[in-house]
């Protein structure tokens, strides 16, 4: 489990951030979304249009006022094909689709949930608790040999089959954009992770990102004391600017934790006049220094000897949105909702990579 040392919420106040602008271009009398395969979005994907971007309330539930499917894309928009009605000058998109399907097992049926025969061709098996409620587990190797592999479990309670529903899609999103990859490998992007020095408050000691270990980083957590701060930076060798977003993933709670966003203009069509947080040679550091200076540290939950998170860092060469990635955990009480390389001279515009880098905290 990882900490920042201070939060700032990025959600605004009754927006839904699932809900994505469009517009009607009247240029060539298509309906564009904003968002496109940088944020994960799929070809053929259905989608609903609303007028407004206002999470649903019993007062104004926002109700979709058209239906279609994603007809074109390119690396930073896309194109809706309506089922009928239109145009719709500005709108907001919901994607309907899960972005991969996912095997799940169960021993109890439950309403809307397909099972296959066996917990051994399962993505995900729920299995049901004395209580009334349900445990998850995963059957990813990789993630079971660090952590084991119950996710988490749901109590029993209101609306309960559909909140299993929303783990399922929470569960889908989650390794749909952990395991994407970019259509380029992010050649001169080098990423530093060190220790804090707590009198200097500037990084010390060596990278812990060592060649040869293919973006894995151990993390030691003692016993009885509290545990390092830690420090990142992103260094840019390429020589175009780019616009970085960092995410934490933490499949143990199947949330995706938005720690940096680059700059964007505001309005529905507006790309330009944002400068890039990290031009040609630069740098951007993260737990000191500069805007964001806040370190982090890390955790084990009690009786646990190891566990594993993903920090994944999204780089673009214009100004892009990607808050819709980023899911609370389904499993909050509350949440209702789903909670080094030599230069690169073929890094293009329009374009977009990736880097993830798998940290393993181990007790010590």
């Amino acid at each position: 489990m990882v900490h920042r040392k201070l939060f700032s919420s990025l959600n605004v106040p009754g927006g839904d951030k699932h809900l994505i602008p469009g517009y009607f271009s009247r240029s060539n009398s298509k309906h564009v979304l904003t968002h496109g395969s940088f944020q994960g979005i799929q070809i053929s994907s259905r989608v609903s249009i609303h007028r407004t971007n206002l999470a649903p309330t019993s007062a104004d539930p926002n109700a979709a006022i058209a239906y279609g499917r994603i007809s074109a894309l390119d690396d930073f928009s896309g194109e809706i094909k309506l089922e009928k009605g239109g145009p719709f000058e500005e709108f907001y998109v919901r994607i309907l689709d899960d972005p991969v399907a996912t095997r799940v097992y169960s021993k109890t049926p439950i309403p809307g949930v397909t099972s296959v025969p066996s917990p051994d061709s399962a993505d995900l098996v729920i299995n049901p608790t004395p209580t009334g409620g349900f445990t998850f587990s995963q059957t990813d190797a990789i993630i079971t040999s660090l952590r084991g592999s119950l996710i988490e479990s749901l109590p029993k309670g209101a609306r309960q089959a559909e909140r299993v529903r929303d783990v399922i899609t929470a569960f889908s999103n989650f390794y749909f954009h952990l395991r994407r990859n970019p259509p380029e490998a992010p050649k001169g992007i080098f990423v530093h992770i060190r220790k804090l020095d707590d009198v200097t408050l500037q990084p010390s000691g060596s990278n812990l990102l060592k060649d040869g270990e293919a973006g894995q980083v151990a993390i030691p957590i003692p016993k009885k004391s509290m545990g390092e701060d830690y420090t990142m930076t992103i260094y840019n060798q390429t020589d175009t600017p780019l616009y970085p977003s960092v995410f934490w993933f933490d499949p143990g709670q199947l949330s995706i934790t938005q720690w940096y966003a680059s700059p964007f203009t505001v309005g529905v069509r507006s790309r330009d006049g944002v400068d890039a947080p990290l031009p040609p040679g630069g740098e951007l550091p993260f737990g000191y220094g500069g805007a964001d200076s806040c370190p982090f540290t890390f955790s084990l939950s009690d009786g646990k000897k190891s566990d594993v998170g993903f920090w994944k860092i999204f780089l673009s060469t214009q100004p892009a949105t990607t808050w819709d990635i980023a899911q609370e955990s389904p499993f909050s009480p509350e949440g209702e909702n789903m909670r080094g390389i030599q230069i690169d001279p073929k890094l293009h515009i329009n374009k977009w990579t990736c880097k993830t880098i798998m940290v393993v905290q181990k007790l010590v």
